[in-house]
């Protein structure tokens, strides 16, 4: 386990299967988006200490060709993460129930968080 908790990466387009990496705008980097990046490393390092990487990768994406009703990815209100073990292994949907729980609890009642296939959702949502 890492010092300071599992460092945090940025997909590129070469290590995406569909040859786009993560898009990040300057408005990601507010403080209400960054709490999200916080909130993954803090439940990740916590529940599971294995956890040695946690990676962007979707930031902005245009929904327009997307069967979505709401996505806050294309209002930058919304992170996809993922997260590695060393030797590339990936913790079990179990450990992603786990991380998406606790992250609930640490961002509170303005995000919503979910897991979706082998990826953490957490979205910007104040209602």
């Amino acid at each position: 386990m890492r010092k300071f908790g599992p460092r945090v990466y940025v997909k590129r387009d070469s290590e995406s299967a569909i040859k786009r990496g993560c898009i990040l705008y300057g408005a990601h980097f507010r403080p209400e988006m960054a709490k999200i990046v916080w909130a993954a490393c803090a439940a990740a390092r916590e529940l599971v200490p294995a956890v040695d990487e946690c990676w962007l990768t979707e930031g902005f994406r245009d929904i327009r060709n997307i069967d979505a009703k709401m996505d806050r990815h294309e209002v930058l209100n919304a992170l996809d993460i993922t997260f590695r073990i060393p030797v590339d292994l990936r913790p079990t949907d179990a450990d992603y129930h786990r991380i998406k729980v606790r992250m609930r609890e640490l961002l509170g009642p303005d995000y919503d968080v979910l897991f979706h296939s082998a990826h953490i959702h957490a979205e910007l949502d104040p209602h």
